[in-house]
């Protein structure tokens, strides 16, 4: 279980068979965050600890600091934690996601242009 681990939503853990598309969001918001940090999420984590933290402690793994480590966009920190809400129903759609980050892309191709 431990590869997928990382990614799985607190209510997969909780109740398999009780899915939606926000299992999918909340492993994308993992995604979001890989390629903002370039880690793995959790990767220092034993399972035991990583499932008690996310099933009844809300863990997700840090964000950096923007100095630090800038994010691809300015909203890209909020998008990740919506995605990572503890309720499914506080995460977005994918179809909400999409133009959010299309919108986004066309901001980061603008800046770039003139850099």
């Amino acid at each position: 279980m431990r590869p997928v681990l990382p990614w799985t939503a607190p209510e997969v853990l909780r109740n398999p068979e009780a899915l939606t598309e926000k299992v999918d969001v909340y492993s994308y918001g993992m995604v979001l965050w890989e390629l903002w940090t370039s880690h793995v999420p959790h990767s220092d984590a034993d399972t035991q600890a990583l499932m008690s933290g996310v099933l009844f402690h809300g863990l997700r793994p840090p964000l950096p600091p923007p100095q630090q480590t800038p994010p691809p966009h300015a909203g890209w920190a909020a998008l990740v934690k919506r995605c990572w809400a503890e309720r499914p129903t506080e995460r977005p759609s994918f179809s909400d996601l999409v133009p959010e980050l299309e919108q986004m892309c066309a901001q980061i191709d603008v800046a770039a242009s003139y850099s």
